[in-house]
């Protein structure tokens, strides 16, 4: 089994942080971080 270098490893950690790219949303009323499937809206306002 080869090894992996350096480079090949921090692409594999970039395909994997942009898989969760769009969880930059925060909540208006405690500030954490709303992933995508928690996300309701209310009357046109997240």
């Amino acid at each position: 089994k080869p090894e992996r270098t350096f480079s090949q490893e921090t692409q594999s950690a970039n395909r994997l942080s942009s898989f969760f790219e769009g969880t930059r949303d925060k909540c208006n009323a405690c500030a954490k971080i709303v992933y995508p499937i928690e996300r309701v809206k209310v009357d046109g306002t997240a």
